[in-house]
């Protein structure tokens, strides 16, 4: 998958990806994000980043299949769309997590995750602070719109 800048899926059952390459950077932003099998980085300098706003992400993977992405789950401004947000900004986990990348959630609710496997994080240097790579600004969505004028 080519990534390049921030791209929302307005999907309300949001997105599943797994199996896949990351070439670019880039957000991904869904209702929610189903991951059932490896993602990996074409190389170092790739960045994916997998949020799901008023969602929750789900992993189905098992402890080989490594994911190379940043995942964020957040909850929305109350109001902000017609979904409950009473089970929203979680991560779970029903198999193993293999993150390489990093993690950031509404509230972390481990009885999500399974119990009896090794997951592990491990951070990707890629994202280190001591090189530009994104700033994030979340507020209300904003829609722009190109006008054109020909003189005919």
């Amino acid at each position: 998958m080519n990534l390049r800048g921030v791209i929302h899926c307005s999907n309300p059952g949001g997105i599943a990806l797994g199996g896949i390459t990351i070439k670019g950077t880039g957000v991904l932003i869904a209702r929610g994000i189903t991951i059932s099998g490896p993602i990996k980085k074409d190389n170092p300098n790739s960045i994916c980043v997998l949020f799901a706003r008023n969602g929750n992400i789900t992993i189905n993977t098992n402890k080989d299949e490594e994911i190379e992405a940043s995942l964020i789950a957040m909850r929305g401004p109350s109001g902000d769309d017609a979904y409950s947000m009473a089970a929203d900004g979680y991560v779970i986990v029903n198999d193993t997590l293999n993150l390489k990348g990093s993690l950031a959630v509404d509230y972390l609710n481990l009885n999500n995750w399974n119990e009896s496997k090794d997951n592990k994080i491990t951070y990707d240097q890629a994202l280190a602070p001591t090189k530009d790579v994104y700033q994030v600004n979340l507020a209300r969505w904003v829609t722009f719109e190109r006008v054109i004028e020909n003189e005919e």
